[in-house]
């Protein structure tokens, strides 16, 4: 049986270094919890393929850099608006400043639970630089950690996989300066609100671990987080055991 939404709106924030498996615990806690996902960078993606100011502001971006906070709260607002998102949500890549995580209870998305997935640079830069991607859904393989069956081709459809531009090392190093400036204090400020018992729950895990042991984790963190909250216990954290599902929800 899914998680019963309805009872208890969860709101989930998941954080980490770039490469740092964010992805794939995304899908896994989808598919477990029924909670739509919303990816700001496949949001963002989505975007700068549209005509118009803010597609063209986005294009102007050098890769692998950060689109400013107005930009991210205004468009995350329409979307989190949405029917789909109004029985909880799990959010990737948001928020990435400490300006949008100041920001984030006036938008009603105040977190219940921020899932820190921690990781050596090092170590994310070979996950980014062996990285590939199904464009058409958004399924994530690695070469070192995630293979595909078959090399560069997706598991469901057979096609190609691609290395997507921000995945280059020296995009994906930029990427960690930026990271390490900006969105650190966005995680400094919540882990502070969590620890004054302020704020969300919070769910700290080695992301170098094998997926499955990450996932074991942040399950045993949500299961705590929701008896803190009264919500219902998740009844298992087997993904492949739940029948029922809300769609994962796309830009």
């Amino acid at each position: 049986m899914a998680y019963p939404l309805s009872d208890h709106p969860m709101k989930i924030v998941l954080f980490g270094l770039p490469a740092s498996g964010k992805g794939t615990q995304a899908q896994r806690l989808h598919d477990a919890l029924g909670l739509p996902h919303l990816s700001t960078g496949d949001m963002l993606r989505h975007m700068r393929e549209q005509p118009g100011a803010v597609g063209d502001e986005l294009r102007a971006l050098p890769p692998g850099s950060f689109a400013s906070d107005t930009l991210i709260l205004t468009a995350l607002r329409e979307h989190l608006a949405a029917p789909a998102f109004q029985n909880g949500v799990l959010l990737d890549g948001f928020p990435r400043t400490r300006a949008q995580a100041e920001a984030m209870a006036g938008m009603g998305v105040a977190a219940d639970v921020v899932v820190f997935l921690n990781a050596d640079p090092e170590t994310v830069i070979q996950r980014a630089i062996h990285r590939r991607t199904h464009l058409a859904s958004g399924r994530v393989y690695n070469a070192l950690f995630n293979p595909a069956k078959v090399a560069d081709r997706d598991d469901v459809t057979g096609e190609p996989l691609v290395q997507r531009e921000d995945d280059h090392e020296p995009i994906v190093r930029q990427r960690l300066a930026d990271y390490a400036a900006k969105t650190q204090p966005a995680i400094d400020y919540l882990k502070a609100q969590a620890q004054a018992g302020q704020g969300p729950h919070w769910i700290e895990v080695d992301a170098t671990l094998p997926a499955p042991e990450v996932f074991a984790q942040v399950m045993a963190g949500i299961r705590t987080a929701q008896a803190r909250l009264g919500a219902p216990e998740v009844a298992s954290s087997d993904p492949a055991a739940e029948s029922t599902r809300r769609p994962r929800v796309r830009p």
